[in-house]
């Protein structure tokens, strides 16, 4: 559409906005008299022997290391962040609670007269 020259002025609409004409997509490939001869059987072995060859990398980094704040490891009491809606002035986190237990990502407190598994995410040092 862009590449269409309009009879009238004799330009196309990207010679007047651009300067000059767009690429087309089938100015990108330049085909080969060899490929257009390829035999489709030669051909799907290539692919299949290339795609087979290709080792699939990770898209990230994954670390193994989980943060744990310095205070908390060392903590007897903790503070556990209550993950609902507050009113206004309303704390955010109960406690503090006696720690039982250190896992490596949860901690066993207790709360309430119950033992409870609570992940270190929702935990704060008490002082």
């Amino acid at each position: 559409i862009r590449n269409a020259v309009k009879a009238d002025i004799g330009y196309t609409a990207a010679q007047l906005v651009c300067g000059t004409t767009l690429r087309l997509p089938k100015e990108f490939v330049n085909p080969s008299s060899s490929a257009m001869n390829m035999d489709l059987t030669s051909y799907t072995n290539r692919l299949t022997n290339t795609m087979r060859s290709n080792i699939p990398i990770s898209t990230r980094l994954r670390s193994t290391d989980v943060f744990v704040q310095p205070d908390l490891q060392y903590s007897t009491h903790v503070f556990v962040r209550r993950d609902l809606h507050r009113r206004p002035f309303e704390s955010a986190y109960d406690g503090p609670s006696k720690v039982l237990q250190h896992e490596y990502k949860y901690y066993v407190i207790y709360n309430n007269g119950i033992n409870d598994s609570i992940s270190i995410d929702r935990l704060k040092a008490a002082y």
